[in-house]
């Protein structure tokens, strides 16, 4: 009864480890294609030249950890303790791995109130936290 046991959890333990290692490597993306590639497809969406123009100085980052993304990152406060998150506002591109373009746009905004997740009217909302320096 025991070794049937055993049995029964290995073979479940070896499943889901299985599992999780193929869909960990489905979510990298690891095609050949530069991050400067990608930062030149996401920086020709209207949003992000409305970003730059905004923040000519932001940080511009490639994730290729989940969805395939490019990032566009001001940041107002950093983090100095784990009890502190982070501030600023942050336009994420998002890619298509197979067609090469940007297929849909968000933007995160962290400050004091919160954290919003704006999907629509990216630019307009640029410009107000542009005039305000926090989250409209």
């Amino acid at each position: 009864m025991i070794r049937k046991t055993f049995l029964i959890l290995s073979i479940s333990l070896f499943a889901i480890l299985a599992a999780v290692s193929c869909s960990r490597s489905q979510q990298y993306y690891d095609d050949g294609i530069s991050d400067e590639e990608y930062i030149r497809v996401a920086s020709e969406t209207e949003e992000a030249k409305a970003f730059l123009e905004r923040f000519p100085k932001a940080e511009i980052l490639v994730d290729r950890s989940g969805e395939l993304a490019v990032d566009y990152r001001i940041t107002q406060v950093q983090p100095a303790t784990t009890e502190q998150s982070w501030e600023g506002v942050r336009l994420r591109v998002f890619i298509d791995p197979e067609s090469k373009r940007a297929e849909d746009t968000i933007i995160q905004c962290s400050d004091q109130s919160g954290t919003n997740f704006v999907e629509e009217d990216l630019i307009e909302y640029l410009e107000q936290y542009g005039q305000r320096q926090s989250c409209p």
